[in-house]
């Protein structure tokens, strides 16, 4: 293994000549195998990288890399020449990842200082989002907030990454590094933003903590023993908060209320719904136990009005109905959009 790579010293270039040494068709494609280790294979909890290689004038994209027998592998959906190339990385995708990958190291460091005994668990980083299991007993979502707003001060701060090789029997419990790191390796990477993070990591980084631009927590799934964050940074954050923030705009203009009313208004919300399902529930019981019919030569006629019932509503009535005989049944819900049911047997 080389003591450094050239997408940890020089993770903005982009462009590399390259020498194709295999082309092996496979069931989801084809594996080229490249001398030059240029683009970071997937591992870690990070996705491989993405680009295109040109052989004259002949473009070929590669959507994902792998390490087989310690050589680098682009997957490709064509085939590729042996012999000499040049190698173009999708650096939308790239400095996507590296942006999620600073940021989920700035993230568990914030929610282990934070959280007692938190531990970092699961983890995949890729040029669209980050995903991580933040293992701890009665974690909160006050503290992931907290974890939150600390990345982005960091953020703000812009602090340089520093990156250093060192033996791997100099791990301390200052460095983040997964169990059994100092076994696979003799060497390892360490990278630090400043005092705040420093981690035993061969992933793929911004050069400074400012490069994040904006890292947002947008989902989080409470489990037994830990928790699932998922979180965007940079292009893709202001994107999904700038939605978010719209949408809540525009419903301002037709039920008015002040931003900072927003969470009374989801709770009324709320109420309004639990209300309604309970109403939806004594509706459903005076239905079904209370049945009104007419009488069609031998048939049995129901036939209910049902405003504000939803599809599946009609249906779990019609499921509740006691069939005796021929029978009709008609549910009708009038609206915009008007839905009905109409059910026989016999």
């Amino acid at each position: 293994m080389p003591k450094s790579f050239v997408y940890w010293t020089e993770p903005l270039k982009s462009i590399f000549d390259v020498t194709v040494k295999t082309c092996i068709e496979t069931e989801d494609g084809f594996e080229v195998v490249i001398e030059e280790p240029v683009v970071r294979p997937e591992g870690g909890g990070q996705a491989g990288e993405r680009g295109t290689i040109v052989q004259s004038e002949r473009e070929v994209q590669f959507h994902d890399t792998a390490e087989r027998d310690g050589k680098t592998t682009l997957i490709c959906k064509e085939p590729v020449e042996t012999g000499t190339a040049t190698l173009h990385i999708d650096m939308s995708w790239r400095r996507a990842s590296m942006r999620n990958h600073s940021a989920e190291h700035l993230f568990v460091s914030r929610m282990k200082r934070i959280h007692d005994g938190a531990e970092l668990g699961y983890i995949w980083v890729d040029g669209e989002h980050g995903t991580v299991d933040v293992h701890g007993e009665n974690i909160t979502l006050e503290e992931i907030f907290k974890a939150e707003r600390e990345v982005q001060h960091i953020v703000a701060e812009d602090v340089p990454l520093r990156s250093r090789i060192i033996p791997a029997s100099e791990l301390d419990e200052s460095i983040r590094a997964r169990e059994g790191v100092t076994k696979k390796h003799e060497d390892v990477r360490v990278v630090s933003f400043g005092d705040y993070d420093s981690s035993a990591c061969s992933g793929i980084h911004v050069l400074s903590t400012g490069d994040i631009g904006l890292f947002k927590v947008i989902n989080c799934k409470f489990l037994e023993g830990r928790v699932r964050v998922e979180f965007v940074t940079g292009e893709r954050a202001i994107r999904e908060v700038t939605e978010v923030y719209n949408e809540v705009l525009s419903r301002k203009e037709t039920y008015p209320f002040e931003m900072e009313q927003i969470g009374a208004v989801l709770d009324r919300s709320k109420r309004a719904l639990e209300e309604r399902n309970m109403l939806v529930e004594k509706v459903e019981e005076l239905v079904t136990t209370r049945i009104r019919s007419e009488s069609i030569e031998d048939i049995s006629f129901i036939a209910e009005l049902m405003p504000g019932f939803e599809p599946g509503d009609l249906r779990r009535i019609v499921k509740k109905m006691p069939f005796k005989g021929r029978m009709a049944i008609l549910l009708f819900s009038p609206g915009r959009k008007s839905n009905f049911i109409f059910a026989v047997n016999e």
